[in-house]
């Protein structure tokens, strides 16, 4: 499946965004940069930015006990003092990573008074 031609998801204008075919996905559309974390080596792993602030990250489990499933994590973001509970956990497709990851990201911030960089598209 992963062999497939994927689709580019879209955010506003902003790219490069994470390769998944969203055909079956019933997450929203990425309300954030992502970015493959490690570039051209073909696995599922991507990052999350605001601007020039990485913050997030989700990748996909193909083995294990979470085998199909996604990961979902917050990053450490500089400035932030006070942490929200629930920092990661795992969803079944990868926009509903992202949300949840995008989510978490906007209320850490709000919960911290830090503005975000580009803020929801």
């Amino acid at each position: 499946m992963h062999q497939q031609i994927f689709k580019i998801l879209s955010i506003a204008a902003i790219s490069p965004i994470m390769k998944e075919d969203p055909t079956d996905d019933p997450g929203p559309p990425p309300r954030y940069q992502w970015r493959e974390t490690w570039k051209g080596e073909g696995h599922r792993d991507y990052q999350a930015w605001d601007g020039p602030r990485s913050f997030g990250r989700i990748m996909f489990e193909a083995t294990g006990t979470m085998k199909q499933q996604w990961r979902w994590s917050i990053n450490h973001v500089d400035g932030v003092k006070r942490h929200l509970p629930d920092h990661n956990g795992w969803q079944p497709s990868p926009r509903l990573a992202a949300q949840k990851v995008e989510d978490h990201y906007e209320r850490l911030m709000a919960h911290n008074g830090i503005p975000l960089n580009i803020g929801r598209s």
